[in-house]
């Protein structure tokens, strides 16, 4: 589309919402801010800021609005004013996409805590079950100990052939010793 072609179209949609909205001054007030956003909607920052300055002539230029912004107090459309308002224009578009930006970050930030504390209640749940275990581990040592029996495996009751055995690979050590 040809920059004519389109910025007719914004100078168009620009004395729709003047004659529309008795509120829009074409200012920089937030609400005009909000509105000029919506109009520059699929415009570059380029493009507004060669289209603005054509546009706001051409509507200053019609006999039908020309008027209605004198009522609301509207600013004329000097280049130092054109200027700053596409200027003003492009930072509150850039404001409003970081906005959005953090607004994101800030949903998955909130998901991220909520993962993390899940995660920490079942960390600390298995921390609690095995202190549980340790304790009940001692108890079942101390069972064992005072039941005369041992845990290692060389303390328990030995059967007769198992003593036998051990008497005589002690006799044949001590022999062979001496």
């Amino acid at each position: 589309m040809s920059s004519i072609v389109k910025t007719n179209k914004f100078t168009q949609a620009l004395s729709d919402c003047i004659r529309s909205n008795p509120k829009f001054k074409a200012g920089q007030s937030y609400a005009d801010l909000s509105m000029w956003t919506r109009l520059c909607v699929g415009l570059s920052d380029t493009e507004i800021f060669s289209m603005l300055p054509i546009a706001l002539r051409n509507v200053w230029a019609d006999e039908e609005i020309h008027p209605l912004l004198q009522e609301r107090g509207a600013i004329g459309t000097g280049r130092f004013n054109v200027q700053s308002l596409a200027a003003t224009l492009v930072c509150f578009r850039r404001t409003e996409t970081q906005n959005s930006e953090v607004r994101v970050l800030q949903s998955q930030l909130a998901h991220l805590s909520h993962e993390f504390n899940s995660l920490s209640f079942s960390v600390f749940d298995i921390l609690k079950r095995l202190d549980r275990l340790e304790a009940e581990n001692v108890t079942l040592k101390q069972a064992l100990n005072i039941g005369g029996l041992s845990d290692d495996p060389a303390g328990l009751p030995k059967t007769e052939t198992q003593q036998i055995s051990i008497r005589s690979d002690q006799d044949a050590v001590t022999k062979y010793v001496l």
